[in-house]
């Protein structure tokens, strides 16, 4: 049974096995920071209660063997869980340290979490039970074609600890389908950056290729290949994910099925040794040494680069947003280092991010000195939406615009309407949504995450039947559920090098504009359109919190899109989605939305040698100009106030 929700917050008993471990810490502190939970912490090392936490008397601990049918007993009937309310088991071998010892792994990973399983089953029966299972229990073969390992996927554990690891998976799901216990199984990624000393998995230098350096030790690379690519998640996501698995209803999964996938990005090693330098300084990488270790080697080439997270993600679990979020994570970041780092991106005039977007001062910014004197009225939906275009920008938006409303979808909404509205500067709106989605600004439960309605969206884009471009492709899970009739036309490019170079010569061409930096600053509109575009939309959707868009698209735009696909996928019936690249015209388009093929030729908007250019020069008599304006008048005020302070006050 689920346990009950903020609104309705009683005593919750909770029960944390390997609590001396790593996530075992971090979700006891997590819990402690809320009054309704009391901790039962237990490890063969003796747990310690974290500090600074709101409620740390609400947490007892307990040091024993689990691998003891005694202390099992002792344990389960302990006075401080009476009644049990729910279970994490993290304790564990980890990986290397299961394939150099399999019989210590066998008693632990399988044997102690049977008979635990059997014991709570007798008396605690029909508790709440997660366990922390691993993506070792995949391996070779995996989909071809760099196709990320889909949840349904078949188990094929290639290493000591993903055999045990989906031993001990399968008796709980069939004590489950029983009824005995109420399970769910966390599949988790690797976890870094993990605090502390190295550990005993192969993976442990993923974590070590940061911590180590950010603290001035030397750290080993057990393998001589950059481009090696793994799931990683930060333990702050981790933590959230097994908060929110906490509060699920049981019929989420089937009673057959328990496992989930917690979500993880891929990242590669010179991905992380580029994080490494951006944060800690080019110098740190000095400290990374690399030498191969086959036996590492031959685990690690069991695992899977990337994993379809689309399943998850609409179940409500959260995802990092890049090898930059990893680094970044507070939890794992030096403090004297990361506070040095945030003071110097304060004097930073580069066209990036530098403040944190929660920072109170965008608030000020937003609601007062850049407040628009007179913001347009909110709209009102007049027509149905009736077409999504939700593929990502420089993919035939604008075309696919043109050719809409030449078959009679009037209006099509495109990103140059957030910017460019005759009607006036709806920027602001599109600004409060992306915080919305992002942040979770102005939602009262955050744990369940924000949900963007159609009377939102409408407010902004009321009066259009179909949209494209940036709207479209930011917000597409939003507007897939605000909109569940809408027709969802999925636009790419066949042609992902000539797609990264179009992007390279606008959005990143834009981001690195220092007019319209400066010009952002002098001039309201000017301040909002370069507000929502290059510190929210394409910062955020190519998982560049900090703004540089050359380096997002470098590192990111293809997994980005290849995700962005499969989530769109996973979303829209496929009776209501067409996958439809600008090459294939008019044709499928027509038959998709059930549309005559008009006798023209198919719209070829937006290139960048043409309307991009066009629309550039556009903001430069419409903003550009107009600030320098202000900045002329602005120095001949300060002129004139000298001058007069010269005549009156000397």
């Amino acid at each position: 049974m689920p346990l009950p929700t903020a609104d309705q917050p009683p005593t919750q008993n909770i029960l944390i096995t390997g609590a001396a471990g790593l996530v075992g810490p971090l979700l006891a502190a997590r819990l402690l920071s809320t009054p309704q939970y009391r901790l039962l912490l237990t490890d063969l090392a003796d747990p310690i209660i974290p500090p600074n936490t709101a409620h740390p008397h609400h947490a007892t601990t307990l040091q024993g063997d689990i691998t003891s049918p005694e202390f099992i007993t002792t344990l389960l009937t302990h006075d401080a869980i009476q009644p049990l309310h729910a279970v994490f088991l993290f304790h564990g071998i980890m990986s290397a340290a299961a394939e150099a010892n399999p019989s210590l792994s066998l008693k632990v990973n399988v044997d102690s979490m049977r008979h635990l399983t059997d014991a709570l089953a007798s008396h605690h029966p029909g508790v709440r039970v997660i366990y922390a299972s691993s993506l070792a229990v995949f391996g070779p073969p995996f989909p071809n074609n760099n196709t990320k390992v889909p949840p349904h996927w078949a188990p094929t554990p290639n290493s000591t600890y993903g055999a045990h690891k989906l031993l001990t998976e399968v008796y709980l799901n069939e004590t489950h389908r029983r009824g005995a216990l109420d399970v769910f199984v966390a599949r988790f990624p690797t976890i870094s950056v993990r605090p502390g000393k190295p550990t005993g998995a192969a993976s442990s230098f993923l974590s070590g290729i940061i911590r180590e350096p950010m603290n001035g030790v030397e750290c080993v690379v057990p393998l001589n290949d950059r481009g090696f690519r793994a799931f990683l998640a930060t333990p702050r996501t981790v933590v959230e994910n097994l908060v929110r698995v906490l509060g699920w209803e049981s019929g989420v999964l089937p009673a057959h099925a328990r496992q989930v996938l917690f979500p993880g990005v891929a990242v590669s090693v010179q991905e992380l040794r580029d994080a490494l330098a951006k944060y800690g300084g080019e110098e740190r990488l000095a400290l990374i040494r690399e030498v191969e270790d086959e036996g590492l080697e031959r685990i690690l080439r069991g695992w899977a680069e990337d994993y379809d997270i689309g399943k998850s993600l609409r179940l409500g679990l959260v995802v990092d947003e890049s090898a930059d979020g990893l680094v970044r994570d507070p939890r794992t970041t030096p403090t004297p280092l990361w506070n040095m780092k945030t003071a110097l991106s304060l004097l930073n005039p580069l066209p990036h991010l530098s403040l944190f977007l929660t920072h109170p001062l965008w608030s000020l910014l937003e609601h007062h000195l850049y407040a628009l004197p007179n913001p347009p009225p909110p709209r009102k939906r007049t027509h149905p939406m009736q077409v999504l275009c939700v593929g990502l920008p420089r993919t035939g938006t604008e075309s696919l615009q043109q050719a809409l409303l030449r078959l009679g979808y009037d209006h099509t909404y495109h990103g140059w309407d957030i910017i460019y509205d005759d009607a006036g500067c709806y920027s602001p709106g599109w600004v409060a949504l992306a915080r919305k989605k992002w942040f979770s600004t102005g939602v009262k439960e955050k744990r369940k995450g924000a949900v963007i309605t159609a009377a939102e969206f409408d407010e902004l884009l009321g009066h259009s039947v179909a949209v494209t471009d940036a709207a479209g492709s930011v917000f597409a899970a939003e507007m897939i559920a605000a909109y569940p009739e809408a027709k969802v036309v999925l636009n790419m490019r066949r042609d992902l090098d000539g797609w990264e170079r179009s992007l390279n010569s606008t959005l990143v061409h834009a981001n690195e504009s220092w007019g319209f930096w400066i010009a952002s600053w002098l001039d309201r509109e000017a301040f909002w359109a370069w507000h929502v575009y290059e510190r929210f939309l394409w910062p955020l959707l190519f998982r560049a919190p900090d703004g540089d868009m050359k380096r997002a698209i470098r590192g990111n735009a293809r997994w980005v899109q290849r995700e962005h696909a499969n989530m769109v996928r996973g979303l829209v019936p496929k009776d209501r989605l067409l996958e439809w690249y600008i090459e294939d015209g008019w044709a499928p388009l027509c038959a998709f939305l059930g549309k005559p093929v008009p006798d023209a030729e198919f719209p070829h908007a937006n290139a960048v040698g043409s309307g991009w250019k066009a629309r550039e020069e556009q903001a430069n008599k419409r903003w550009v100009e107009r600030a320098f304006l202000n900045l002329i008048l602005l120095g001949l005020g300060l002129v004139v106030s000298v001058v007069v302070a010269r005549v009156y006050l000397f």
